[in-house]
């Protein structure tokens, strides 16, 4: 397979030699228009690249920090350092996620103004110049994923290797007392932390559902606002954003389809095949030992415990429960740090609210969307 370079020399050469029966005045904004497409193909590839591997916890090559521990005498310290140099790996990853969305949109503004130039300088040559590039850039696409899989796989592999040595790390446990009793395999379980999500044995096909009409309801809206100069002259008034940010609007609405036939193409491709794809068995094994499956069930039930995040570091602390509580009372009751109320101030502290924001509105220094701000039920 050839590199990815000498491949979009090869691309470049084909279009270009496609192009000379057209004016030589069109040849640079076509390649323009070219190199602004190839150029979002690529960005939007690696973007997705990075997803996947996010989603399986994988770190690729490029993003490893890299710091000789063996110099150090303690195993504690040796792994934390490790811990660490992983955290910074992943927000390194994430770092350039944005910097790719953010030169994918730059991506699609140059677009925009290249089309809107071949279409008031050169609008009978448009259609030729644009299946050109469609076709090309197909081909741009399929080889960039074809190689990507291949990396992804190749990680995959890697990861699946080192799972043992990886997965588990006792030190992200701490146990008060220090001496609660806790099975080695409810320690690994624990070291997983506590947003690890188990597979489960059986998929939830409502709910499942559930999340497609979701999907395609956000996808309709995306196509649908796309465009919409109203919505983005309310996205640049900062009030609004700010309200926005604190309450959402709610809505239910769903564009209707026959607006965008690719969206809706999409839409009943998925919806066709998604009864099928859903019946047939998970092959996804376990993420879990037999062992922790015995922990998850273990700690689930016992009562006289309370397992908590750390302030700090990542870390799982199990309390044991009578010594948690007392804690908590012995913070709640230090009068240098508290106060006891007389009496529940929600519903004074609501009215001065809705009071005050109905002020404002009527005043104009506020915009009816502003009674988001008021919550029905305060808690």
């Amino acid at each position: 397979m050839p590199s990815s370079k000498s491949f979009s020399r090869s691309l470049r050469h084909t279009f270009s030699s496609s192009l000379g029966h057209l004016p030589a005045s069109l040849t640079k904004p076509a390649f323009r228009l070219f190199t602004a497409i190839c150029s979002k193909t690529r960005l939007s590839n690696h973007l997705l690249f990075l997803y996947r591997c996010r989603r399986h916890n994988i770190i690729p090559k490029g993003f490893r920090l890299k710091f000789n521990t063996f110099s150090f005498d303690s195993d504690n310290t040796q792994s934390n350092t490790q811990r660490l140099l992983k955290q910074f790996s992943r927000k390194l990853m994430l770092s350039t996620i944005f910097s790719l969305k953010k030169q994918i949109i730059l991506s699609d503004n140059n677009i925009k103004e290249a089309k809107e130039f071949l279409r008031l300088t050169a609008p009978h040559h448009l259609p030729f110049i644009t299946n050109l590039i469609r076709s090309l850039n197909s081909k741009l696409y399929q080889f960039l994923t074809t190689e990507k899989d291949k990396k992804l796989s190749h990680l995959l592999q890697k990861k699946t290797i080192n799972t043992p040595d990886t997965l588990t790390n006792p030190n992200l446990v701490v146990t008060i007392p220090s001496d609660l009793s806790l099975s080695q395999d409810e320690r690994s379980l624990l070291s997983k932390g506590l947003s690890f999500v188990p597979v489960p044995r059986k998929l939830d096909i409502p709910q499942t559902n559930v999340d497609l009409n979701r999907f395609y309801r956000r996808i309709r809206l995306r196509a649908h606002f796309a465009d919409n100069s109203s919505s983005q002259a309310a996205d640049n008034n900062p009030v609004i954003d700010v309200i926005n940010n604190i309450n959402p609007k709610q809505s239910c609405w769903t564009p209707s389809s026959g607006r965008f036939p690719p969206v809706d193409y999409f839409i009943n491709q998925c919806t066709n095949q998604a009864p099928k794809a859903l019946s047939i068995p998970s092959k996804h094994r376990s993420n879990l030992t037999q062992g922790e499956n015995q922990a998850l069930q273990s700690l689930r039930n016992r009562d006289d415990i309370v397992i908590k995040p750390a302030d700090k570091g990542g870390a799982v602390v199990v309390w044991r429960k009578d010594l948690y509580i007392f804690e908590a009372s012995r913070q709640l009751t230090d009068t240098s740090a508290y106060l006891p109320l007389q009496q529940d101030p929600t519903t004074d502290y609501q009215k001065e609210v809705v009071s005050t924001i109905s002020l404002l509105i009527s005043s104009n220094e506020l915009p009816q969307e502003a009674n988001r701000l008021i919550m029905e039920h305060p808690q």
